[in-house]
């Protein structure tokens, strides 16, 4: 299974590393893969189980509910209910 990823970098060295790609008959994508790949592979720290990931999901979620209810406690909407846009909006 593969998961996507967003980063965020200067529009100037986006476009270099794209020519620089594209000169070298590969894509910026297959080289920040394979960076990737390479950055994963040379890590000495202990690699997480299945179990692992479900224990810090579990504890992810859980801190979550308690900021929920903390909020809950302080803010109030009176009733209203927001939009999915609104849900999202980031500022």
């Amino acid at each position: 299974m593969q998961k996507q990823i967003t980063l965020r970098e200067d529009e100037r060295i986006v476009d270099i590393a794209r020519l620089r790609a594209d000169s070298e008959n590969t894509s910026l994508e297959a080289e920040l893969s394979q960076w990737l790949k390479n950055y994963a592979n040379d890590y000495e720290g202990d690699i997480p189980t299945e179990e692992d990931y479900a224990r810090i999901r579990k504890e992810r979620a859980a801190r979550a509910m308690r900021t929920v209810h903390k909020l809950r406690k302080s803010l109030s909407t009176n009733g209203r209910k927001f939009t999915r846009d609104e849900m999202n909006e980031r500022r």
